[in-house]
């Protein structure tokens, strides 16, 4: 049973595919996470901004699209980006649940140096039966 006194961690997801958000939806059902989930990159960037997450699972791949070029159209790219920027705000653990190998490569790398932070590149949905953590 979850302490009333205890905040509840925060999981955060980027997510665009609505066959995914119910998969993530239904991992965490009964879990004692607050979830947010957004397939916003600037809006993910706000819930990051406003809550200290301690899980995120992120997608690089926004739009309803596949290979985006993150120099043309957001993806999970830029909150990577801000979370690096932003280590004080960095999630606990990140997992990148991208179908995108170059694209996940990517957001791992720009994590790499975030020491507060660990990066697990895991598709979807091996991040949800294989990798999911309890918070920490």
């Amino acid at each position: 049973m979850t302490d009333p006194q205890k905040p509840r961690p925060i999981l955060v997801i980027l997510e665009d595919d609505v066959n995914r958000i119910r998969g993530f939806a239904q991992a965490f059902h009964n879990t004692e996470y607050t979830i947010f989930i957004t397939d916003q990159v600037n809006q993910c960037i706000e819930i990051l901004t406003k809550h200290k997450a301690d899980l995120a699972y992120l997608d690089h791949d926004l739009g309803g699209k596949t290979f985006v070029d993150p120099d043309k159209e957001p993806t999970g790219l830029h909150v990577a980006e801000w979370i690096a920027a932003n280590p004080h705000r960095a999630p606990n653990t990140v997992f990148i649940h991208s179908h995108n190998p170059a694209g996940a490569r990517s957001m791992a790398n720009v994590l790499h140096n975030v020491s507060s932070t660990t990066t697990v590149i895991a598709p979807y949905p091996s991040c949800l039966t294989q990798y999911r953590l309890s918070p920490r």
